[in-house]
């Protein structure tokens, strides 16, 4: 929210061309602390604080695996005719949906859930994974519909399908120091990206051989900086850091 107040109405709004004009307010402010005006990438923190609020709910509605199901479907059938959690407060109405299968699996698979996957899963997941990608992709292309229900479904399928894959990589990559930091690279990186990308625009020739070079310098730039920052408040301002990060260590 600083961010934005600070760009809007100073002379780095120059070089901020095409960002929407942050109106200070009592309105504004509130909504910039408790909500998610102005940094839309965390949406799911807001959604995430309601929905904890809701639990003692959300736990009934899951209280039973036959209610469970039944309470999911029916969330889902109230999503094809557009009775969604209002988009005016929240990213995505169909969220709750979401939440629901992770509670629902968490409340009664999740040991099962947690284990390895077995060779069989990792086929499935796969071509689930890549099936449902390449709808998805189809949907965002438009060049192809799909009802509410279908496309909560699909994209349903393929979290649970990366899940199962990530056992493919898991205890092969070791997690090194600065992943700690993965995030605040979330959070900063497309304020970050916007600058560094216009920099390095400047820099280079202007011709459109470079747009790859650019897009590949800028994401290593913006790694190297957020990372960099985080080593400092860490090292120097611990305790500032614990706030902006949530006070992830791992």
């Amino acid at each position: 929210m600083i961010f934005n107040i600070v760009i809007s109405h100073s002379f780095i709004s120059n070089y901020f061309v095409g960002r929407e004009v942050f109106d200070i307010s009592a309105q504004n402010i509130l909504l910039g602390i408790f909500h998610y005006k102005g940094l839309p990438a965390l949406w799911y923190i807001f959604d995430l604080i309601v929905f904890a609020l809701a639990a003692p709910v959300i736990e009934l509605l899951i209280s039973r695996k036959t209610t469970a199901i039944l309470s999911i479907v029916a969330i889902m059938v109230l999503s094809q005719f557009g009775i969604t959690l209002p988009e005016t407060m929240f990213f995505d109405g169909t969220s709750i949906i979401y939440y629901m299968i992770g509670a629902f699996i968490g409340k009664y698979y999740f040991q099962e859930f947690m284990k390895k996957s077995k060779r069989r899963d990792i086929i499935v997941s796969t071509v689930v994974c890549v099936i449902g990608i390449v709808f998805q992709y189809s949907i965002v292309m438009e060049w192809i519909q799909l009802p509410t229900v279908l496309h909560v479904m699909l994209l349903a399928a393929i979290g649970i399908s990366l899940w199962k894959l990530l056992d493919l990589m898991t205890e092969k990559i070791e997690n090194i120091g600065f992943m700690k930091d993965s995030f605040l690279v979330y959070v900063i990186h497309g304020n970050l990206a916007s600058i560094v990308t216009k920099l390095i625009y400047i820099v280079f020739p202007k011709s459109a051989y470079f747009a790859i070079p650019n897009y590949l310098l800028t994401a290593v730039t913006v790694l190297l900086l957020i990372h960099t920052f985080c080593y400092f408040m860490k090292r120097y301002a611990n305790p500032v850091y614990e706030v902006i990060s949530g006070s992830r260590n791992g």
